[in-house]
C-alpha cells in the first residue's frame, strides 16, 4: 500500500511521513493562557495554526487522511511529555479525563468520523488516560468557526449548541479541540458541563 500510495509530508512533499522530520523542527509553539470570562482553568495550544500543521489538519478534515492519526497523535503526546510535564503530571494524578469537542451529527456522517475523537483517543491511550465521547452532545449544526471572520458572530453562532449528555460526569475533563480560534467552541462546551467541573481545554493548533 505504501508503493501504491506512499505517506507524503503535508508541507514539503517528501515521502516516508505525513509529518517529516525537517518540518516537525519548524513548527512554532504557543503555550499555556488563562482564557478571562471562561469556564476553563487554562487552555493548551501546541502549534500555530500554520504550515506543517495546518496541511496536516485539513488532510485529516477534508482529504479524509484518516491515517495521519497516529503520526500527529505522536506529535502531541512527544510535546505534553517534554514541554509540559508538570501539567501533564497533574492531569494524570487527578484522572482527568479526554472529552473530544462533538461534531453534530450531520457533519460527522458527511465526514465519516470526529477527527477530534479519533486524536483525542489516540493521545489518551499514549498518556495511559481515559477518553469519554459520551459527555456532550452537540445539538445545533453551526457554521464551521473558521467561515466566521467576526469574533462576536463567532460567539453567537454558539449560544445553545452544546449540552450535557450525562448526569454523573467526571470532576476533571480536558476539553479537546483540533483547532483553537477565537475560544468560542471550547467556552461553550464548557459551559454545557455542571458548575463543579474542573476543566481544561486542549488544541493541537492555534
Amino acid at each position: 500500500m505504501d508503493m501504491i500510495f506512499p505517506r507524503v509530508c503535508s508541507q514539503c512533499g517528501r515521502t516516508g511521513l505525513y509529518l517529516c522530520l525537517d518540518c516537525r523542527d519548524s513548527l512554532q509553539r504557543i503555550g499555556i493562557h488563562i482564557p478571562k470570562h471562561s469556564r476553563l482553568e487554562g487552555h493548551l495550544s501546541l502549534f500555530r495554526y500554520r504550515g506543517l500543521v495546518k496541511a496536516a489538519i485539513r488532510e485529516l478534515k477534508f482529504d479524509f487522511v484518516s491515517d495521519i492519526v497516529p503520526e500527529i497523535s505522536s506529535l502531541v503526546v512527544h510535546s505534553l511529555v517534554n514541554q509540559y510535564p508538570h501539567l501533564l503530571r497533574y492531569w494524570q494524578e487527578n484522572n482527568f479525563v479526554f472529552s473530544p469537542i462533538p461534531l453534530h451529527l450531520r457533519r460527522k456522517l458527511w465526514r465519516g468520523y470526529n477527527q477530534s475523537a479519533l486524536l483525542a483517543e489516540k493521545i489518551a491511550l499514549e498518556l495511559n488516560m481515559n477518553t469519554r465521547s459520551d459527555l456532550i452532545t452537540r445539538i445545533k449544526n453551526s457554521l464551521p468557526q473558521s467561515l466566521i471572520k467576526d469574533r462576536r458572530l463567532r460567539c453567537h453562532s454558539l449560544n445553545k449548541t452544546f449540552s450535557c449528555a450525562t448526569t454523573t460526569p467526571p470532576p476533571n475533563i480536558i476539553l479537546f479541540d483540533d483547532v483553537y480560534t477565537s475560544g468560542s467552541t471550547i467556552n461553550s462546551a464548557a459551559g454545557a458541563l455542571p458548575e463543579n467541573c474542573h476543566i481544561w481545554g486542549l488544541s493541537l493548533a492555534g
